[in-house]
This record gives C-alpha cells, sequence and structure tokens, in this order.
C-alpha cells in the first residue's frame, strides 16, 4: 500500500551567532494529544535512544531554530507514525508518515498537510494546530515570559508600534514594583543613617 511520508531534515550544528549568555532549543519537536508537547535531541537520535510517541491519530512534527521553525501539519484522525532517524553523518530527520490505505489501478487519493516555515508567531501556530505555539522556547522562565509577551502584544495592538510598546511595557513594569523598590530605598537610606553613628559611637 502507499505511503505519504512527511519529513523536516536539520544537520546537528547549533545556529551561527547563539549567544553564550541564553540557550534555545534546536532540534526536532512533535507533539500528539496523550502525551502532548516533546522536544527531541540530536544526541538521543544519534544514540538511539529517542524518546516520543511512535504512533497517533493526531498531532504534528517539527524542526525548531532559534525564532524559527518548520512544521508539518496533518489533520486529525488519520492515523500515522512518528520516526526519527539519522540520515547521514550529523544529519537528523524526523517523519510523519501515514498509509494511504489500497489503491485501485488507476486510482487517486488527495491528503491535505500544511508544511509552515517561518518565525515563531505564537498566535499564528495556535491558530494552525493544538500545540504548535508550544515551539516557541521560552526555557524555564516560561511562568514569567509567556504572560509578559502577552501584555507586550497587548500594548502593540493599541499603540501600533513596537518600540513604544517596549516603553510601555518597562514603564507598567516599574510602576507594578514601585512599593517594592521604594521600601526598599528606605532601607537603605536608614542603613546609610545609622552607619555614621556606629563610627562614631566606635571612635569613643
Amino acid at each position: 500500500t502507499p505511503l505519504l511520508c512527511l519529513q523536516l531534515l536539520r544537520d546537528g550544528n547549533p545556529p551561527k551567532g547563539e549567544s553564550s549568555m541564553y540557550f534555545a532549543f534546536t532540534g526536532p519537536a512533535l507533539y500528539t494529544d496523550a502525551n502532548k508537547f516533546r522536544k527531541i535531541d540530536f544526541k538521543d537520535i544519534e544514540k538511539g535512544k529517542a524518546e516520543h510517541d511512535k504512533r497517533a491519530n493526531d498531532g504534528w512534527i517539527a524542526m525548531i531554530q532559534h525564532y524559527f521553525t518548520s512544521a508539518w501539519v496533518l489533520a486529525p484522525g488519520q492515523p500515522r507514525e512518528f520516526r526519527t532517524t539519522k540520515v547521514a553523518a550529523n544529519q537528523y530527520a524526523i517523519a510523519m508518515v501515514t498509509n494511504l490505505g489500497e489503491l485501485a489501478p488507476g486510482a487517486s487519493k488527495t491528503v491535505d498537510a500544511t508544511l509552515y516555515a517561518g518565525p515563531q508567531e505564537e498566535y499564528k501556530l495556535a491558530a494552525l494546530a493544538p500545540g504548535l505555539d508550544l515551539v516557541k522556547d521560552y526555557g524555564w522562565f516560561r511562568i514569567l515570559a509567556q504572560p509578559l509577551f502577552w501584555l507586550l502584544d497587548k500594548l502593540h495592538g493599541v499603540l501600533g508600534n513596537w518600540g513604544w510598546a517596549i516603553v510601555s511595557l518597562v514603564v507598567l513594569l516599574k510602576l507594578a514594583f514601585y512599593s517594592l523598590n521604594a521600601s526598599a530605598y528606605k532601607s537603605m537610606a536608614k542603613m546609610k543613617a545609622v552607619q555614621p553613628e556606629m563610627v562614631a559611637i566606635r571612635e569613643r
């Protein structure tokens, strides 16, 4: 029976210009409703120890790099198999394979699949497939970064300019933490006032 193989291929090298201060995941990923989002390390593929769902009736595959991603999306309800392989030296692939069933001589069958290749625009990705927005790698700071990005996006929607949106976000954060900063400044001022007295006592 014919098979449809949707594959993404990449070398295992880190992106050029990657910051040593900030790590962003680079490599394949997949999603299923059963086990949700999973990133797969090139090293695990190299060792043949990549752990991920092998079969499902839903889900997608992706290749992530910094602020960009490519992904194959197949409509749910179509049984599929997920494969990760080392294709050649420093070349790794993730594939989604679906069985098209038997076809009579001269017959044809159409399967709708979507290829996305572009920036990790969270809302566009979320609209394309469940969980696809998770390719945007906030790392350990997701719990803080995601709400801040949401607020930044709302400010951009009002102001229409990313520069002013960032300035507005900084001002709002300053206002939010003003009382905390004010308390810290008062404590520092009290310590400075006490220090000369302590020096005077020691001199006596």
